[in-house]
C-alpha cells in the first residue's frame, strides 16, 4: 500500500509541475519533467516486481 501511495504523490506533484511550466510558457520542459517522473516511478517499482517474481518463483519452486 505505501508504494501506491508513493506512485499517486509522485504523479501529483509531476501534474502540478507541468501545470506551472504550462503557466509560464515553458512548455518545452514539460516533456523532460514527464519523462524524470516515469524513470522515477519506474525505479520505485523495480523492487516490488523482483519481491513478486521471487514469490512466483517460490510458489513453483522454479529456481
Amino acid at each position: 500500500m505505501d508504494i501506491i501511495i508513493k506512485i499517486l504523490l509522485l504523479a501529483v506533484a509531476v501534474t502540478i509541475v507541468n501545470l506551472i511550466l504550462d503557466n509560464i510558457g515553458a512548455k518545452d520542459y514539460k516533456l523532460i519533467v514527464s519523462l524524470i517522473g516515469l524513470i522515477t516511478g519506474l525505479i520505485l517499482l523495480v523492487p516490488e516486481i523482483q519481491t513478486l517474481f521471487d514469490t512466483i518463483r517460490n510458489l513453483f519452486e522454479l529456481w
